[in-house]
């Protein structure tokens, strides 16, 4: 497998809880942002937990290499079996998974400008 090539890029995270770089991993929040600079430009991808989601606030996973996911249901993983969800669905129900995504470019960021987005996001 071809190696990419990451010349001229970097790449950060920071959480609700001000965890920051591959210390993500594995810790609970309500939001992570993954920000760097791709050939001068500022870019940054956050993800937003909801409230009522199962499980909130959920864990993240959060690699140097690029990995970014949220995982609501892996609490006895992470917590190394001190949480347990035990979350099912019987046949016929459903269940609403709620995120908000917001992708820039050409700017960075604040805590407090993240934290106004999950606001407005969790308010609505």
């Amino acid at each position: 497998m071809e190696k990419l090539d990451n010349e001229g890029v970097s790449g950060n995270y920071l959480s609700s809880e001000g965890v920051t770089g591959g210390d993500v991993w594995g810790t609970r929040a309500k939001w992570v942002l993954l920000y760097g600079q791709i050939e001068g430009d500022t870019t940054g991808i956050s993800i937003y937990d909801h409230p009522e989601n199962p499980g909130f606030p959920a864990y993240w996973h959060a690699r140097d290499y690029g990995l970014f996911a949220v995982n609501p249901l892996g609490q006895k993983v992470f917590s190394e079996g001190e949480n347990e969800l035990n979350f099912a669905l019987k046949a016929g129900e459903k269940v609403t998974f709620k995120y908000r995504m917001m992708i820039h470019s050409g700017s960075s960021q604040s805590k407090e400008d993240l934290e106004a987005i999950y606001q407005d996001f969790t308010n609505n």
